[in-house]
């Protein structure tokens, strides 16, 4: 499963919840990680970037220096998935 964001210029235009290969194929950027990797990052408020350096997750598709450019904006994208209700599996 993934979550396909429109993005540009500081607002996201689109949201669209897809399959990971359909995000892959249409994504500028893909970043990529185990479920439980996700849930931490969401419910403990981490550090999106130092977890994809941390290796808790992958940068499969993009250009690293440039996600590194805008840690404002990642954050700012945490703090968003952070306002959507949700029910966490175990």
């Amino acid at each position: 499963m993934a979550v396909l964001l429109d993005v540009h210029g500081g607002e996201c235009r689109a949201a669209t919840y897809t399959t990971g290969t359909d995000a892959r194929e249409r994504a500028a950027f893909a970043v990529e990680g185990p479920y439980d990797n996700w849930k931490k990052l969401i419910i403990e408020n981490q550090d999106p970037i130092k977890a994809l350096m941390q290796g808790k997750f992958k940068l499969t598709k993009g250009h690293l220096p440039t996600i590194i450019r805008y840690v404002d904006s990642s954050k700012q994208l945490l703090a968003s998935a952070q306002t959507v209700s949700t029910e966490f599996r175990r």
